[in-house]
């Protein structure tokens, strides 16, 4: 089986998307499943690669090769991420309309479903390009999401795909260190952490903030917004801000940090955040949105409703003095969830789908 992963995330950047794909292809490879992953057109340009590969060069005239690629490579089953986007609808109805004209089995992903969009005929024609799609999503939120604003009613639940192993071994933190590890964006709350820290190291003593990379990509980051970051930090004395270094992994900013901060603004499709951060041992101090109730009831993750920086600030200052045990309970929660949501146990979802779907063609031509 050959399958062809579609996706507008730079792999090279931080993000839960472009964590779960290219984790679900490395596992699916293990299984046997021969997996291409593509980047959608920016600028009418893509790159296609393997697992761990270099990205190609950019490709032009995109439509043309898109279906070519499909057609002389044979693959099975183009996958799609977050086709629906409205932003982007005309690319998005492109894939659409190729994927169908090659006759190949075609699977979306819906990682996060957005906002409806006041535009009728937008709204529409969202409607319309998921319709065409055997969709999966990451979490019943998102799946009551789409059921209420997009009519899709038939939905595979699969949660995202995470490689435990890749964030074992983690050995002593740093210490009076702390990590907010989602991109430098607004919407992720990176400037609200490095506040709440703030105020916190006035009474505690120095504390240590440690934030994604600020020149690896990351969709949503802006200059202005980075400076206000580093402008924050400078009001308080007592509050060191460090970046994570130019090609680190994600393994890195959790290893350094005794704990995670995990605080978005904006609805979470699912929060991959609070998972990394157990699988590598480390705690984590949480204010869901969206999907991201899977975290409730979880040792390890303490969950501070509707972003109480008050009860938040308390809670960082108990695991900090109190760390060994609240590292014990994540360690022993990584067991639990690894069974979950471990790349292999993800793989084997989307193989159990993938392969339905093809014998159901194969029985009915």
């Amino acid at each position: 089986m050959r399958v062809l992963h579609l996706t507008w995330s730079r792999l090279e950047s931080y993000g839960g998307t472009q964590t779960h794909i290219v984790h679900l292809c490395h596992a699916l490879s293990a299984s046997g499943v021969e997996c291409d992953i593509m980047m959608l057109p920016s600028l009418n340009s893509y790159h296609l690669s393997r697992p761990g590969d270099r990205p190609r060069l950019p490709l032009l005239n995109f439509p043309e090769k898109l279906r070519n690629i499909i057609e002389t490579q044979q693959f099975d089953i183009v996958h799609t991420h977050d086709i629906h986007r409205p932003h982007a609808l005309g690319i998005s109805q492109a894939v659409v309309d190729i994927i169908a004209a090659t006759k190949v089995l075609h699977f979306t992903t819906v990682h996060d479903v957005g906002h409806r969009s006041r535009d009728v005929r937008l709204f529409q024609s969202v409607s319309e390009v998921l319709k065409t799609t055997r969709c999966i999503t990451t979490s019943e939120y998102n799946r009551d999401l789409l059921a209420a604003t997009y009519h899709i009613e038939s939905v595979a639940l699969i949660p995202p795909a995470l490689d435990f192993a890749s964030f074992q071994g983690v050995g002593e933190p740093e210490p009076r260190t702390i990590t907010y590890p989602g991109r430098l964006t607004p919407d992720k709350g990176a400037l609200d952490a490095v506040i709440l820290v703030g105020q916190i190291a006035n009474s505690y003593g120095p504390l240590t903030l440690l934030l994604s990379e600020p020149e690896q990509y990351s969709y949503g980051e802006t200059d202005q917004y980075l400076t206000l970051l580093r402008e924050a930090a400078g009001t308080f004395p007592n509050l060191t801000i460090l970046f994570a270094k130019h090609g680190s992994m994600a393994i890195d900013l959790y290893s350094r940090a005794s704990l995670t901060l995990c605080m978005p603004v904006l609805d979470e499709g699912f929060g991959l955040i609070p998972l990394e951060s157990v699988a590598a041992g480390r705690p984590v101090i949480a204010s869901p949105t969206g999907g991201m109730s899977w975290i409730r009831g979880i040792p390890g993750i303490v969950e501070v409703p509707d972003r109480n920086m008050v009860l938040m600030a308390r809670t960082v200052v108990s695991m900090l003095d109190c760390w060994t045990e609240w590292h014990i309970k994540a360690r022993d929660s990584r067991l639990h969830l690894l069974k979950r949501f471990d790349a292999s146990v993800i793989a084997d979802k989307h193989f159990t789908l993938y392969a339905s779907a093809v014998a159901e063609r194969g029985a009915s031509s």
